[in-house]
């Protein structure tokens, strides 16, 4: 009786495993089919300057040159900028040389393209 319970349990407890190891491949299936919720990113290349933002546009000529800023303080960036759009905050782009432009609350301006730009700090 003894041997006999000792196999029921042992045969349950194989069976539970081969059950639980064919159903993690079918919820990782799911999971791939499914769209993953991921976090919200402060920042973004877009087609143009969203309401709100801090942007700067790329030099190169791309479908989507904008790039959103969202939040207040540094936001490092390593990339070649022509034009800036304060949609609120003021901001300032600096570059790898150390130089820097401003660009004031609701206003527009142009920027030094041929120098790296490495940081913007969006004042809030």
């Amino acid at each position: 009786m003894h041997n006999r319970l000792g196999k029921a349990l042992t045969c349950a407890t194989v069976v539970a495993s081969t059950i639980g190891l064919f159903a993690v491949p079918a919820q990782a299936a799911s999971a791939v089919k499914a769209p993953m919720a991921s976090p919200a990113r402060p920042m973004y290349f877009s087609y143009g300057c969203d309401a709100g933002r801090a942007c700067l546009r790329l030099r190169a000529s791309v479908a989507n040159p904008w790039w959103n800023v969202e939040h207040c303080g540094d936001n490092p960036i390593h990339d070649y900028y022509d034009y800036t759009i304060a949609n609120g905050n003021g901001f300032s782009v600096y570059y790898q040389n150390g130089t820097w432009d401003y660009t004031a609350p609701w206003t527009q301006r142009t920027l030094d393209n041929t120098n790296l730009a490495t940081m913007v700090h969006v004042y809030c």
